[in-house]
């Protein structure tokens, strides 16, 4: 029955959700380019082997190692990589270029998701962490698709949400195969009715460094100069302020100390360019800036309005705070900076991302800042040098110590595709 009032739901708000879309492809400077490839019409949509689907940046970076080991170990296969947003989908461009297909994943109506799979044709859909699309799951089952969730994670509010609803939900997943992060995922998804539930790991403790990676954080590391550079990455709208005030007070303190902001979407770059003039800094943008000529002899802040670049930044930063942890977003990935040896911190809200942290704080290989202490342990690791590194090399142990996700995902796949 509710199933049946999702489907009919769906198509009462397309209408709203298709002007929502376009007004926010059209902010970004698409239009109308991508709004027929979310009902599924593609030229993307043809025979393929594999569907992989990251749902936005963080999970398409996530991703990338099992795509390479595919592309490596199983080059015959043939893969389409959907996502819904446009940052995940220049991030594939920019990283796989023509090896792999790209396209949206249709908005989850049952007719545009059927007639999107069937012209694909895939013998196995992969989905990262929790992306329960009821239409989706429900139409692999109709079509005999192998379906996973793969690096799955279920916090404790949306199993609480799930168990609402637990006939509905032991349907979309009797025949979905979850590898969890954790065994305190792989208890709850139980909990709620999956039952092909095993433990993975995480892929996101795998990071693939690009074959550039040395050259440009080393160019960037001699525009640093002398200067400790603070990066604040993925920044969402409000925590630009927070830490522009932080960092006014920090810099008259300690002049040698210099900011560096990433933030998260890329619609948001003029909003927080136009803040940093507010507050009269002088800043370089990385838009306008070739790597060899950044300096911070004559500037303040390096804006990295850029996308997919973000490793580079990493590695020449001193220090690491990973944003959309000051406001309500949950936190981003702490784990590139971690594989950098970076000293990392974060702000209090942290609901994505709060196993790892918990992992992290365990090993002492990070710091969460709160609103009445940010002051206070960002200078703490400004002075301390010993303790940055010591940081730095505990994270660094502690993505070492998971690396056994993308064996056990290979593995199933080999097992799906009848190979060896």
């Amino acid at each position: 029955m509710l199933l049946i009032v999702y489907k009919i739901l769906w198509w009462i708000i397309l209408p709203w959700v298709l002007l929502f879309r376009y007004f926010k492809d059209k902010k970004s400077g698409h239009g109308c380019r991508y709004l027929f490839e979310r009902l599924g019409f593609t030229k993307a949509a043809c025979p393929h082997d594999i569907i992989l689907h990251a749902v936005s940046l963080g999970e398409v970076r996530a991703m990338t190692p099992l795509v390479l080991e595919i592309q490596k170990q199983l080059p015959d296969q043939s893969i389409l990589i959907t996502t819904t947003t446009l940052t995940g989908r220049k991030q594939i461009e920019q990283s796989f270029g023509d090896t792999v297909s790209v396209a949206f994943l249709p908005h989850d109506i049952g007719f545009f998701i059927r007639r999107f799979l069937k012209k694909v044709q895939p013998k196995v859909l992969m989905i990262m962490e929790t992306e329960i699309w009821p239409n989706l799951l429900d139409a692999c089952q109709t079509l005999n698709i192998s379906t996973f969730i793969i690096s799955a994670c279920l916090s404790d509010r949306s199993q609480k949400g799930y168990a609402k609803i637990p006939a509905t939900i032991q349907h979309l997943l009797k025949n979905v195969k979850i590898l969890a992060q954790t065994e305190d995922d792989q208890k709850r998804f139980m909990a709620v009715g999956a039952q092909k539930v095993s433990v993975m790991g995480n892929l996101k403790y795998i990071t693939v460094l690009p074959d550039d990676f040395n050259c440009k954080a080393q160019t960037l590391i001699s525009g640093k100069q002398n200067y400790l550079l603070w990066c604040v990455a993925s920044t969402h709208e409000g925590e630009e302020k927070i830490i522009l005030n932080e960092f006014r007070r920090i810099n008259e303190q300690y002049p040698h100390i210099k900011l560096a902001i990433a933030p998260r979407h890329p619609e948001r770059f003029a909003s927080v360019e136009s803040l940093m003039k507010d507050y009269g800094y002088s800043y370089q943008k990385r838009s306008e800036t070739n790597f060899d000529e950044f300096s911070l002899e004559h500037h303040d802040i390096w804006l990295w309005d850029s996308i997919g670049e973000l490793l580079y930044l990493y590695g020449a930063a001193d220090i690491v705070t990973v944003a959309g942890s000051f406001v309500t977003i949950g936190g981003h990935n702490i784990l590139e900076p971690a594989f950098l040896n970076k000293a990392i911190t974060v702000g209090s809200h942290i609901d994505n991302i709060q196993d790892m942290v918990n992992l992290f704080t365990q090993n002492h290989a990070i710091m969460v800042l709160n609103h009445d202490d940010l002051h206070e342990k960002i200078v703490l690791l400004i002075e301390d040098r010993k303790l940055r590194d010591e940081m730095g090399e505990n994270a660094y142990n502690c993505v070492m110590q998971n690396q056994k996700a993308l064996s056990c995902v290979m593995e199933e796949l080999y097992h799906c595709l009848g190979r060896r």
